[in-house]
């Protein structure tokens, strides 16, 4: 019965670590590489000098800016950089069209290359980039129950999981691949269930909307538990002059408990009736709950604090900061990311281990499904890492003015 029960797990192990591998192992490697999304952008973007922007600082400068050139704006929007580094993002939006630009630490704008940097591999990890977001996430959420499966199959069928720790024996072919399986997998293994299982949550909504239906009557209270709604007031058209930023910034950060604004939104700047809405930074905090604080941009009394309610919106928001895993310090985030690479040598090594097991059955004549399983290998488990080689050097090497 134990065996039977072990053959059984065994073969759900290996269907479930194969029928989407190749989709969890671009998951876990973009997911990987962007635990250094801001180091890469600035890499990628060197104009972007590495030093730290001091929030208050960037809120007076991009004020500045945007009353100068942007003064009959509706909305104006201010993005500060993730941990203090890279630059400040403007954005307005007026009759006459909109605008975006970026601020450099000194508040000079800065004519970046095109380049994605971090965002890209950020951005890959759950939308796919090639496909459209519903169907990516989609594919990502079945993904990632697969993946959970697999992870918690591989800890049944292992008896001597604590042996296989400090086995690996190279150049014995299948054994070494499967050594490797196993060493990648154990030694991390904690994180691993808990990345899987924390990206898991995040498409809960997604994957079970049933779950919303048996809670909610309308969509529209899911929406007031869950996301910040925004507060609008029409303009008046009389004039009134805009409180400073930083000001009222700073005024959230008390009320915060110490916390900087990470974005802020400005709708009818230069109208008595002007809104702020400065909403909480998500760097260096655990929960990816995000607060906003809505106050008067001429008197500065406050108008309304919209943060999600709910133990269970609570939960799901310190679930998913850590998965993100914004909080870590460098020397946690180089844990994590060497986590990261054991998690995706432990997909890359089952897929190889697959072919290694079924080539001596099928040297006569491959199956067709074989010789698929081995090119999605090649393609993927070595297309991938050179293709973001070729993207790192391209950041660099291509020239500014070369056309798109």
């Amino acid at each position: 019965m134990k065996d039977s029960f072990r053959q059984s797990m065994a073969w759900l192990h290996t269907w479930s670590g194969l029928v989407l591998g190749w989709v969890m192992f671009v998951i876990f490697y973009t997911g990987t590489v962007a635990f250094f999304k801001q180091e890469i952008t600035l890499w990628s973007q060197p104009e972007l000098v590495a030093n730290p922007i001091e929030p208050v600082s960037a809120l007076a400068f991009a004020q500045d800016y945007l009353q100068d050139k942007a003064p009959d704006a509706q909305t104006w929007h201010i993005v500060l950089p993730e941990r203090g580094y890279g630059g400040v993002q403007l954005s307005w939006l007026s009759e006459s069209g909109a605008g975006v630009v970026l601020l450099n630490h000194t508040g000079e704008q800065v004519r970046l290359r095109p380049s994605r940097g971090g965002e890209f591999f950020y951005r890959m990890h759950f939308d796919l980039h090639y496909l459209p977001r519903p169907v990516a996430r989609w594919l990502v959420g079945v993904a990632s129950i697969l993946m959970f499966i697999a992870l918690v199959t591989g800890v049944i069928i292992h008896r001597r999981i604590f042996v296989d720790f400090f086995m690996l024996r190279l150049g014995k072919g299948q054994r070494s691949w499967l050594d490797g399986h196993n060493v990648a997998a154990v030694l991390a293994l904690p994180f691993h269930l808990m990345i899987t299982y924390t990206g898991l949550v995040t498409f809960v909504a997604i994957l079970v909307t049933n779950i919303i239906h048996a809670n909610y009557t309308n969509y529209s209270d899911y929406r007031e538990d869950v996301y910040i709604e925004r507060i609008a007031r029409p303009a008046t058209g009389e004039s009134s002059p805009l409180l400073p930023l930083p000001l009222l910034a700073k005024e959230a950060r008390d009320q915060w408990g110490g916390r900087h604004p990470g974005e802020i939104t400005v709708e009818h700047p230069g109208d008595s009736a002007a809104t702020v809405m400065i909403t909480g930074a998500l760097g260096q905090r655990f929960s990816a709950h995000r607060q906003a604080i809505y106050v008067d941009g001429v008197t500065g009394e406050p108008l309304a604090l919209s943060a999600p309610t709910g133990i269970g919106t609570a939960l799901k928001g310190d679930l998913v900061g850590l998965h993100a895993g914004r909080f870590a310090k460098p020397g946690l985030r180089w844990l994590l990311f060497l986590s990261g690479v054991l998690g995706t040598l432990m997909i890359a090594t089952g897929l190889v281990l697959w072919t290694a097991r079924r080539r001596r059955r099928q040297e006569r004549r491959l199956s067709i499904g074989f010789r698929l399983v081995e090119k999605l290998n090649i393609g993927v488990l070595a297309g991938l890492p050179a293709g973001t080689a070729a993207y790192f050097l391209a950041n660099r090497l291509l020239p500014l003015d070369l056309p798109s």
